[in-house]
């Protein structure tokens, strides 16, 4: 379970490796999860999923296809901040994820949407700070999210 209560699954590998059933059992759990709630729809999302190239095991990867393949009930999002190893791992044709998803780059999130929502967090938490604070640190870091919760919550 993760911290807001939701079921989590964090996976990595230790010194003698991984089995490729291990892997594959704990992936299909999603369809027995899914099965047993037939009247909604299933989501399994990968956050940072370019980490998984880090571990240097297609099998991995090629264990993942299989998974995803097999269950077309279920709802799978790869989603990482490193694009171009995301690019690689979908859009390269000697990888064992070729084209096993589709490739929806997102672009930074906006002065806009930003502005109003830090600004809420301030005065939920009791304190004031001015736009123009917000629009230096939204340019500074781009509106990249995990560069701007960054710059928000680091210890000072």
């Amino acid at each position: 379970m993760s911290d807001d209560g939701r079921p989590s699954v964090t996976l990595s590998r230790g010194r003698r490796g991984y089995s490729p059933d291990q892997l594959e059992n704990v992936l299909k759990a999603s369809w027995r999860i899914a099965d047993a709630n037939s009247d909604r729809r299933l989501v399994v999302i990968f956050d940072e999923f370019q980490q998984v190239r880090k571990l240097g095991d297609e099998g991995i990867e090629r264990v993942l296809r299989s998974v995803v393949q097999e269950k077309n009930d279920i709802a799978w999002f790869f989603c990482g901040s490193r694009t171009h190893l995301i690019r690689e791992m979908f859009l390269d044709s000697s990888s064992p994820l070729y084209r096993s998803a589709g490739h929806y780059p997102l672009e930074s999130i906006g002065e806009g949407c930003w502005i109003p929502f830090i600004r809420e967090k301030f005065v939920s938490n009791g304190r004031d700070v001015r736009d123009s604070v917000l629009r230096k640190l939204v340019g500074m870091t781009s509106g990249h999210p995990f560069y701007t919760a960054d710059a928000l919550f680091r210890p000072a």
